[in-house]
Protein backbone atom coordinates (compact mmCIF):
# COMPACT_ATOMS: atom_id res chain seq x y z
CA UNK A 1 0.00 0.00 0.00
CA UNK A 2 3.02 2.23 1.08
CA UNK A 3 4.47 1.67 -2.25
CA UNK A 4 1.62 2.31 -4.45
CA UNK A 5 0.73 5.91 -2.86
CA UNK A 6 4.97 6.45 -3.58
CA UNK A 7 4.45 6.12 -6.87
CA UNK A 8 1.65 7.66 -7.05
CA UNK A 9 3.42 10.82 -5.56
CA UNK A 10 5.69 10.64 -7.70
CA UNK A 11 3.87 10.44 -10.57
CA UNK A 12 2.09 13.38 -9.64
CA UNK A 13 5.28 15.76 -9.07
CA UNK A 14 6.38 14.75 -12.84
CA UNK A 15 3.52 15.24 -14.26
CA UNK A 16 3.53 18.90 -12.23
CA UNK A 17 7.37 19.54 -12.64
CA UNK A 18 6.59 18.96 -16.65
CA UNK A 19 3.42 21.12 -16.95
CA UNK A 20 5.43 24.08 -15.54
CA UNK A 21 8.46 23.73 -18.06
CA UNK A 22 5.38 23.55 -20.61
CA UNK A 23 3.90 26.68 -19.23
CA UNK A 24 7.76 28.31 -18.85
CA UNK A 25 8.38 27.49 -22.01
CA UNK A 26 4.81 29.07 -23.52
CA UNK A 27 5.71 31.74 -21.51
CA UNK A 28 9.41 32.35 -23.01
CA UNK A 29 7.88 31.85 -26.87
CA UNK A 30 5.29 34.49 -25.99
CA UNK A 31 7.97 37.09 -24.95
CA UNK A 32 10.25 36.64 -27.46
CA UNK A 33 7.52 36.90 -30.49
CA UNK A 34 6.25 39.74 -28.42
CA UNK A 35 10.03 41.63 -28.83
CA UNK A 36 10.04 40.95 -32.21
CA UNK A 37 7.08 42.33 -32.99
CA UNK A 38 8.09 45.24 -31.41
CA UNK A 39 11.36 45.07 -33.40
CA UNK A 40 9.15 45.51 -36.27
CA UNK A 41 7.21 48.49 -35.10
CA UNK A 42 10.01 50.18 -34.54
CA UNK A 43 11.62 52.12 -37.50
CA UNK A 44 15.19 50.81 -38.65
CA UNK A 45 17.79 53.24 -39.77
CA UNK A 46 18.24 53.25 -43.76
CA UNK A 47 20.79 54.32 -45.86
CA UNK A 48 18.05 56.82 -47.81
CA UNK A 49 17.36 58.39 -44.45
CA UNK A 50 21.11 59.26 -43.80
CA UNK A 51 21.50 60.06 -47.55
CA UNK A 52 18.59 62.58 -47.43
CA UNK A 53 20.51 64.11 -43.82
CA UNK A 54 23.83 64.35 -45.55
CA UNK A 55 22.74 66.12 -48.24
CA UNK A 56 19.72 68.24 -46.87
CA UNK A 57 21.25 71.85 -48.00
CA UNK A 58 21.03 75.05 -45.61
CA UNK A 59 18.73 77.74 -47.18
CA UNK A 60 21.49 80.17 -47.91
CA UNK A 61 23.06 77.73 -50.36
CA UNK A 62 23.18 78.99 -53.96
CA UNK A 63 22.39 77.58 -56.93
CA UNK A 64 25.64 76.73 -59.15
CA UNK A 65 25.14 78.82 -62.49
CA UNK A 66 28.98 78.89 -63.15
CA UNK A 67 29.88 82.32 -62.97
CA UNK A 68 33.59 82.97 -62.28
CA UNK A 69 34.12 86.43 -60.92
CA UNK A 70 37.55 86.76 -61.48
CA UNK A 71 36.66 85.29 -65.43
CA UNK A 72 33.87 88.21 -65.47
CA UNK A 73 36.68 90.80 -64.25
CA UNK A 74 39.26 89.90 -66.49
CA UNK A 75 37.11 89.45 -69.45
CA UNK A 76 34.24 91.87 -69.52
CA UNK A 77 35.60 95.04 -70.85
CA UNK A 78 34.26 98.36 -70.83
CA UNK A 79 31.36 99.11 -73.48
CA UNK A 80 28.06 101.59 -73.69
CA UNK A 81 24.84 100.82 -74.79
CA UNK A 82 22.83 103.96 -76.50
CA UNK A 83 19.78 103.24 -74.10
CA UNK A 84 22.03 103.73 -71.15
CA UNK A 85 22.26 107.53 -70.71
CA UNK A 86 24.39 109.28 -68.00
CA UNK A 87 26.88 107.74 -65.68
CA UNK A 88 25.28 106.46 -62.73
CA UNK A 89 24.88 103.11 -64.78
CA UNK A 90 28.33 101.09 -64.87
CA UNK A 91 28.36 98.78 -68.37
CA UNK A 92 30.86 96.12 -68.96
CA UNK A 93 30.35 93.17 -71.28
CA UNK A 94 31.06 90.83 -74.34
CA UNK A 95 29.51 89.28 -77.25
CA UNK A 96 27.20 87.32 -74.95
CA UNK A 97 27.19 88.90 -71.33
CA UNK A 98 26.49 92.47 -70.04
CA UNK A 99 26.87 93.60 -66.20
CA UNK A 100 25.28 96.47 -65.04
CA UNK A 101 26.41 97.75 -62.03
CA UNK A 102 24.82 100.61 -59.80
CA UNK A 103 26.69 101.84 -56.61
CA UNK A 104 24.54 102.09 -53.32
CA UNK A 105 24.15 105.78 -53.09
CA UNK A 106 22.52 105.09 -56.50
CA UNK A 107 20.12 103.20 -55.50
CA UNK A 108 19.75 102.83 -51.75
CA UNK A 109 20.50 104.83 -48.29
CA UNK A 110 23.48 104.00 -46.45
CA UNK A 111 22.45 100.67 -44.13
CA UNK A 112 18.78 100.61 -46.01
CA UNK A 113 17.33 98.14 -48.55
CA UNK A 114 14.51 100.44 -50.03
CA UNK A 115 14.55 101.92 -53.17
CA UNK A 116 15.34 105.32 -53.61
CA UNK A 117 12.72 107.51 -55.69
CA UNK A 118 15.18 108.60 -58.25
CA UNK A 119 16.71 105.07 -59.16
CA UNK A 120 13.93 104.00 -60.89
CA UNK A 121 15.10 106.02 -64.01
CA UNK A 122 18.41 104.38 -63.79
CA UNK A 123 16.43 101.18 -63.36
CA UNK A 124 13.93 101.95 -65.99
CA UNK A 125 16.97 102.29 -68.60
CA UNK A 126 17.86 98.78 -67.70
CA UNK A 127 15.29 97.09 -67.56
CA UNK A 128 14.39 98.56 -71.51
CA UNK A 129 18.14 97.24 -72.07
CA UNK A 130 17.55 94.36 -70.72
CA UNK A 131 14.18 93.51 -72.70
CA UNK A 132 15.83 95.01 -76.11
CA UNK A 133 19.24 92.60 -75.63
CA UNK A 134 18.58 90.02 -73.28
CA UNK A 135 14.63 89.28 -73.65
CA UNK A 136 15.41 85.33 -74.06
CA UNK A 137 18.26 85.35 -71.70
CA UNK A 138 18.90 84.98 -67.85
CA UNK A 139 19.50 87.55 -65.28
CA UNK A 140 21.36 87.40 -62.04
CA UNK A 141 21.18 90.08 -59.59
CA UNK A 142 24.00 90.15 -56.97
CA UNK A 143 23.93 92.20 -54.29
CA UNK A 144 27.29 93.44 -52.48
CA UNK A 145 28.55 95.48 -49.21
CA UNK A 146 31.43 96.41 -47.72
CA UNK A 147 33.31 94.27 -44.81
CA UNK A 148 32.33 96.73 -42.57
CA UNK A 149 30.12 95.17 -39.80
CA UNK A 150 29.02 91.54 -39.47
CA UNK A 151 29.18 89.39 -42.03
CA UNK A 152 25.58 87.54 -41.64
CA UNK A 153 24.07 90.83 -41.56
CA UNK A 154 26.09 92.11 -44.48
CA UNK A 155 24.99 88.87 -46.64
CA UNK A 156 21.09 89.88 -45.56
CA UNK A 157 21.31 93.25 -46.60
CA UNK A 158 22.84 92.75 -49.70
CA UNK A 159 19.83 89.72 -50.41
CA UNK A 160 16.94 92.24 -49.46
CA UNK A 161 18.54 94.87 -51.67
CA UNK A 162 19.00 92.45 -54.72
CA UNK A 163 15.53 91.29 -53.82
CA UNK A 164 14.32 95.04 -54.18
CA UNK A 165 15.71 95.59 -57.36
CA UNK A 166 14.46 92.10 -58.42
CA UNK A 167 10.67 93.04 -57.86
CA UNK A 168 11.40 96.06 -59.50
CA UNK A 169 12.14 94.75 -62.41
CA UNK A 170 9.17 92.15 -62.80
CA UNK A 171 6.42 94.56 -61.52
CA UNK A 172 7.99 98.47 -63.09
CA UNK A 173 10.50 97.04 -65.21
CA UNK A 174 7.73 94.33 -67.16
CA UNK A 175 10.54 91.75 -66.90
CA UNK A 176 9.35 88.30 -66.51
CA UNK A 177 10.37 86.43 -63.12
CA UNK A 178 11.40 83.03 -64.76
CA UNK A 179 14.38 84.95 -65.87
CA UNK A 180 15.60 86.43 -63.04
CA UNK A 181 17.85 85.05 -60.15
CA UNK A 182 18.82 86.60 -56.97
CA UNK A 183 22.29 86.04 -55.61
CA UNK A 184 23.10 88.13 -52.12
CA UNK A 185 27.07 87.95 -51.82
CA UNK A 186 27.74 90.13 -48.60
CA UNK A 187 31.21 91.09 -48.44
CA UNK A 188 32.55 87.89 -50.79
CA UNK A 189 33.20 89.40 -53.68
CA UNK A 190 34.53 92.96 -53.39
CA UNK A 191 35.32 94.92 -56.44
CA UNK A 192 38.24 96.92 -54.53
CA UNK A 193 40.36 96.65 -51.26
CA UNK A 194 37.87 97.63 -48.11
CA UNK A 195 41.14 99.01 -46.59
CA UNK A 196 39.84 102.58 -47.64
CA UNK A 197 36.81 104.70 -47.70
CA UNK A 198 37.29 104.76 -51.25
CA UNK A 199 37.41 100.84 -51.85
CA UNK A 200 33.93 100.63 -49.60
CA UNK A 201 32.13 102.47 -51.48
CA UNK A 202 32.53 100.77 -54.78
CA UNK A 203 32.25 97.43 -53.07
CA UNK A 204 28.64 98.99 -51.84
CA UNK A 205 26.82 97.81 -55.44
CA UNK A 206 24.25 96.17 -57.06
CA UNK A 207 25.56 94.02 -60.23
CA UNK A 208 23.11 93.26 -62.94
CA UNK A 209 24.49 90.32 -64.82
CA UNK A 210 22.45 89.69 -67.98
CA UNK A 211 23.76 86.18 -70.47
CA UNK A 212 22.15 85.24 -73.91
CA UNK A 213 21.62 81.48 -74.14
Amino acid sequence: MKKSFLYIATALLIAASACERNQNQQAESATESSAMGNEKDEPEESEDRITVTETTTDAKTEPNIDIDWKELQQKLKNMQYPEIKGNRVSLRGDEKRAMYSLAEDVLFESGKADLKPDAKEDLQQIAASLKQRYAQGKIYIYGHTDSEGNADQNEELSRKRAEAVKQWLITQGQLEGSQIAVFPKGERNPAESNETPAGRQQNRRVDIVAVNK
